[in-house]
């Protein structure tokens, strides 16, 4: 039997997912997208722009197709302190934004690992979760 785990993730569904054996799954951060200045991190949920403008269409794409489109993305200490909510929303907001600014509404499930620990990638944790 596993050991119980402390979890620390955030997760939010944006719009209705079926069921599906069929995944498309991404980083966010860096990988589907970059922010617009020249920080690293995004500072509020209008901050990111895709790294390429045919993304959100080849999401919509994959989710018309019949993928689950799933982001999977370390958020260390998004849930510390007193503006945890703010943080976690900002983070699940960006990547609806995001979909949504480039003229898309697709569902998409947010797994945010906030913590330095079994959820945090490249470990198994959201994976798992997910599964």
């Amino acid at each position: 039997m596993k050991a119980r785990r402390e979890r620390q993730t955030c997760q939010r569904t944006s719009g209705h997912q079926g069921p599906s054996a069929l995944i498309a799954a991404f980083d966010f951060d860096g990988t589907l997208s970059v922010v617009k200045d020249n920080h690293v991190h995004a500072k509020d949920a209008n901050d990111p722009q895709f790294v390429h403008k045919t993304i959100a269409e080849r999401l919509a794409a994959l989710h018309d197709a019949g993928y689950r489109i799933v982001i999977f993305s370390n958020q260390r200490g998004i849930l510390d302190g007193k503006k945890a909510e703010k943080r976690k929303i900002s983070f699940t907001g960006r990547v609806e934004l995001a979909i949504e600014d480039a003229g898309f509404k697709i569902p998409v499930l947010i797994f945010g690992a906030a913590g330095a620990d079994w959820y945090r990638k490249p470990r198994p944790g959201m994976w798992e979760l997910f599964e």
